[in-house]
Formats: C-alpha cells, structure tokens, sequence
C-alpha cells in the first residue's frame, strides 16, 4: 500500500515499451510531445478511450492486456463510466490481487507444517514485496505480469494437487495462471517445453478419464495461446531481437568481428553497427534503413546464431556468464522512479533485496552458484 498508492508512489518510467500494452486498455498518454512522454519520470495519469477495451488481440498481444482491460473496467465502473484521466494504481491494484491469491494458495498448502508456514509467509514479505519488484506493478511492462502468474502458477498447482476431492476447475485454474505466465511476455514462451512437462506429468498422475481430457484440451489450448502470442510479434519486434543477437551478443567483446559476420552470413560491413542502439539512427547508422532491409535482415536467423554457438562453445559460455554477471540490477528507488517534483529519498519501503544484492555481490553475481540455483 505504502509503495504503490501512497503518495508519493513509486512506479517505473516509459523506456517506449509502454504503448504496447496500453492500447489494450484504451489508454493514451496526455500529450503528443516526445520530451514530455519520455521525460524520465513516472506518469501517473493517462486519457482513457473505453471503445478500445474491447480489442481482444492484435499486434505484440500479451495476457497482460487481459489485466489491464479489467483495471480500466473497474476505473470507468468506479467513476460511474464518466471518468476520463485513468490512474495506472488501478493496475497496481489489480496485480496486487493476484500476487496475494497466488501467496494466499502457497501459504495455504495443507502438506505444510505451520513451522514452514510461517518461513514462507517470512520469507516472501521480506523478499518479494521488495519496492525493486513491487515498483514495477505502476507501469505498462510486463515484468509485473510475470512475477504475479508465477505465484499463481505455483499457488493453484499447490491447490491442484493438494486435495483428494480434485475437481475439473482445479486443472483449469491451473491452466489458465500457467498460460498467462507463459505470455506475459514473449521472452517466456520458449519456457512452454518446460510446461508441457509438468502437464504430462498430471497427465500420467490422474487416472480419472475426464481430468485426462481436461489435461489434454487445457495443454492444446496454452500451446494455441502461446502460437497467436508469438506469432502476434510485429515485424519491427522481431527486428530488434535479432539486432541485439546478433550485435549485442555474438559481435559483443569478439575478437574476430568479420569473421562472426561472415559465419553468420553478413558482410563485415556492418560490424558499423557494433554497440549502436535498434532505436538510434544517428550518424548515418538506421538500423531498420533500406540496407538493413535488404542485405541484413533477409541473411540472419536465430538458428545460424544458435548454430554459431554451438560451433563456438567458448563463446556461448562466455554469453552465459556476461548473463550471471549482469543479473539482479535491482537498485533502491530514486527520482526516475517517482512523478516529477515528488521524489521522496526518506519514504519508507522495503529495500531488503536489494540491499543483499549490494552487500553480496559474490552470491547474486555468481556464474556457477546461478547454476546450482537454477
């Protein structure tokens, strides 16, 4: 309550993923101007379009989309459908609700000891209510919604396979957190393998007929979800993922820059591009410009890349442990994370996490004990 609907709140800046999402929800910013959307603050209050909240999918779809279209449900309901300025809390609140059902069911497995209980519930207001985490729920990205289905992922499977009397919407209730964890963001689909074993798992445990056919249809339809989610990507999204493969991993540190660029299969032109943003076309460098069109795109493939560093297995480690190294950037709050002129270094919040990460940078930056974990 204190960090995200307390003023002053704490919420994260539009880095230009927001839009995204909000047209989803029917949501625009207040102003046209580049430097007043993009000028490093949190945005509280956003102009609301009720018309677009029926847009079911579309471009970069994400089940985010579902969790802001109830938000704006709720804000036009509790402002008898008069209210024009929506207020992002309202999302907060709404993924403030499924992270505590998701704790809730967690908390409440029946196989754990009240000793165990009690650690849990410990364990999760000191790490995970961390502002580094929590901030994120006042934003349009979609890390709030992967850190909330994870919790529901785990708490209705903890109901699923806790009780003796299963029923029917025990699986799909399941399968719906599993399937909106998975699409949150597109970074994590490729997890689906991981879940279709879990669902082969139930598959093999329940003997029942009927809950064999619920397993199957909710596995066919989360894969389904997964394929529209992905294939839902926009051409300019696909673009810059495969930029930053191939100039921000490959070509990163490399010694041999034109010799990667034609194992690829690139001119070594292009090594120009080395450190350039997706989204800078400074100094004659457009990275969706005509040549890249035609003589970049068109040659690369996240398989020749995979295949690069399959070929190269030092490298492909080296990537492994630049990840570790650069993993848990979670810093305190400070002014970028609250409206303008209201930044306040003395409100009161959780900074447990992150004030770990900085006392054990050995632990949280640890290419091997990130295995071991894993």
């Amino acid at each position: 309550l204190n960090t995200l609907f307390i003023n002053p709140v704490i919420g994260k800046h539009d880095n230009g993923d927001f839009d995204r999402l909000m047209v989803y929800g029917g949501i625009h910013n207040l102003s046209n101007s580049y430097d007043k959307i993009y000028d490093g603050f949190l945005h509280l209050k956003y102009s609301v379009s009720p018309n677009q909240i029926f847009l079911i999918s579309g471009e970069d779809w994400v089940s985010c989309s579902l969790v802001l279209k109830i938000s704006t449900i709720i804000f036009l309901i509790t402002h008898s459908f008069a209210g024009k300025l929506f207020d992002i809390r309202y999302l907060a609140f709404m993924y403030s609700i499924i992270f505590l059902i998701g704790t809730f069911l967690i908390i409440n497995y029946k196989k754990f000891s009240k000793p165990l209980k009690i650690t849990a519930g410990i364990y999760i207001l000191l790490f995970f209510t961390s502002t580094c985490y929590l901030e994120y729920f006042n934003s349009f990205f979609g890390e709030p919604g992967t850190f909330v289905f994870f919790f529901l992922i785990i708490g209705t499977y903890l109901h699923l396979i806790e009780k003796e009397d299963v029923k029917k919407r025990d699986f799909i209730y399941f399968f719906i957190a599993s399937g909106c964890f998975l699409t949150a963001k597109s970074q994590n689909i490729p997890m689906l393998p991981f879940m279709l074993i879990i669902y082969i798992g139930l598959f093999i445990s329940y003997k029942n007929l009927s809950f064999k056919k619920t397993i199957i249809i909710g596995s066919i339809i989360v894969t389904l979800v997964c394929s529209v989610s992905l294939t839902s990507l926009t051409k300019t999204i696909n673009e810059n993922n495969i930029y930053q493969s191939g100039f921000s991993g490959v070509l990163r540190d490399s010694k041999t820059t034109e010799k990667d660029l034609n194992e690829v299969g690139l001119n070594k032109k292009f090594k120009v591009f080395i450190g350039h943003s997706f989204y800078n076309t400074d100094n004659g460098l457009d990275p969706t410009g005509e040549d890249m069109l035609k003589n970049f795109y068109p040659h690369i493939s996240n398989w020749k890349i995979l295949f690069f560093y399959l070929k190269h297995p030092s490298r492909m480690w080296q990537k492994i442990v630049d990840a570790a190294n650069s993993n848990y950037e979670l810093d305190k709050p400070y002014i970028c994370n609250f409206v303008k002129d209201e930044y306040s270094p003395n409100k009161k919040v959780n900074t447990f996490r992150s004030f770990l990460i900085k006392k054990f940078p050995a632990v949280h930056h640890n290419v091997y004990g990130f295995i071991i974990f894993s």
